[in-house]
């Protein structure tokens, strides 16, 4: 269960990695053609600005930072609960062993 605790958070990170290049997507090559000082400058700037969200999103749900209400938020729901009691239970496993 800690492995899948562990994947999912790593999944969540590379999902918020992507974020920035989904506004590659949307480029006309007409339109850069065009007017390339124009649109290739709100593009660029629209790379910048989801750049830095998702640099922002990456250090709130950073594995050490727990007191974060970013992380709370997505870090929660029905699937990530379950993860979160196997890991105290593990943990409560490893304090009795000791």
């Amino acid at each position: 269960m800690s492995k899948l605790k562990i994947s999912s958070f790593k999944r969540l990170n590379l999902a918020v990695f992507q974020l920035p290049f989904w506004s590659v997507y949307w480029e006309s090559v007409d339109a850069i053609k065009e007017s390339p000082i124009i649109y290739g400058g709100i593009n660029l700037l629209i790379f910048i600005m989801l750049a830095y969200v998702a640099y922002w999103l990456y250090q709130q749900l950073s594995y050490t930072n727990k007191e974060s209400k970013v992380r709370d938020f997505f870090l929660s729901g029905s699937e990530w609960e379950p993860l979160l009691k196997s890991a105290e239970i593990l943990e409560q496993i490893k304090e009795y062993e000791k």
